[in-house]
């Protein structure tokens, strides 16, 4: 039976799938703009700190369920990384973080801003204690350029322990230098023995 206008022409019927059809393509359309959306503002949000490549092993542990997930650093700043994974968390988990490269490890508290599964998701930095806060400027500056790989690991620590090394060093060549010297009789026995007590000293 065919639908009749009012002025008594036949309406033109649209087949049921194709009806479905439309309103699929129209739920879809509305979701991609949806997504273009979010997508944008979570990139201004990533954009707020310059970004900067990087290859570092990472691992990240949801705070909630205490699921574990490894994979790959592929970019990072001040703010944030894309940590590039199989399998996601959904947006808004918190997760602790952990870093790691053959010269550091960085550990943070980071929530989930964007994912996409089976390719990454991107975090966003929520907590940092202030050792790790110097880690990562320290990292960042190295991988900006405006930290020297020469500068970036001289701690107060190491550079103590390297100028204690330094010191028993030219003391051993000294007391090398004042064995050979008795040995060729310039120095007497007595006069040697001096020597190296005050080198003790």
């Amino acid at each position: 039976m065919l639908a009749v206008s009012r002025f008594g022409s036949p309406l033109p019927v649209k087949p049921l799938s194709f009806i479905c059809l439309a309103a699929s393509v129209r739920k879809v359309l509305q979701q991609e703009k949806k997504l273009d959306s979010l997508a944008g503002l979570e990139a201004k949000k990533r954009r707020a700190h310059p970004r900067f490549a990087v290859s570092a092993n990472a691992e990240a542990v949801e705070l909630q369920s205490d699921a574990r997930i490894r994979g790959r650093v592929s970019d990072i700043s001040a703010g944030g990384c894309y940590l590039e994974v199989m399998s996601t968390f959904p947006v808004g988990s918190k997760v602790n973080l952990r870093i790691s490269t053959d010269e550091k490890d960085f550990t943070a508290v980071a929530q989930v801003l964007f994912a996409t599964e089976g390719i990454g998701m991107g975090l966003a930095f929520s907590e940092i204690d202030p050792g790790q806060r110097l880690v990562l400027d320290s990292w960042i500056g190295e991988l900006s350029g405006e930290l020297t790989r020469d500068r970036k690991k001289f701690r107060p620590e190491e550079v103590a322990r390297s100028e204690v090394s330094s010191i028993d060093h030219q003391r051993n060549v000294l007391n090398e230098l004042i064995i050979a010297l008795i040995r060729k009789r310039v120095l007497t026995d007595v006069e040697g023995r001096d020597l190296m007590l005050k080198l003790l000293l």
